[in-house]
């Protein structure tokens, strides 16, 4: 871009084009500068707007929070969901996971609360939240 406003400018100097018709090159790069800054900013502000409104995490950050639950504690028995929502720019997640029944309450709360702060401590999450549960429940809210 830089170079044709230098190739106009030095025809105007030389006299091949005049002044009154340069001119008209001003307002024009103006216009096309704006228009490219718009259309950065709709971009940005639809990611923003997308991300505010807690859109679903990526499948490949969800499976990074999967593996970080399943291999956290030999304990674990199963882990029944994994959620990810965006939360401004980082993300809210959610995980249920499934622990013995005879497990004592204390035991189990260690595990939720050691797991809920190793998942705080991936950069892009900003809460945990870590459900414990005895069994599987199939139904849906």
């Amino acid at each position: 871009m830089i170079y044709i406003w230098n190739f106009l400018a030095s025809k105007a100097l030389h006299g091949s084009i005049k002044t009154t018709q340069i001119v008209v090159f001003d307002p024009i790069g103006a216009i096309v500068i704006s228009l490219y800054i718009i259309i950065c900013w709709l971009k940005q502000l639809r990611e923003q707007v997308r991300n505010l409104s807690g859109y679903a995490a990526e499948p490949e950050f969800l499976q990074k929070i999967t593996w970080l639950t399943l291999n956290h504690s030999l304990l674990i028995q199963k882990i029944d969901t994994v959620r990810a929502f965006h939360f401004g720019i980082s993300f809210l997640v959610e995980v249920e996971i499934i622990l013995p029944e005879t497990m004592t309450l204390k035991d189990a709360h260690d595990i939720g609360d050691s797991l809920k702060m190793k998942l705080e401590k991936v950069p892009e999450v900003e809460i945990a939240f870590v459900h414990l549960d005895y069994s599987v429940d199939d139904l849906e809210y």
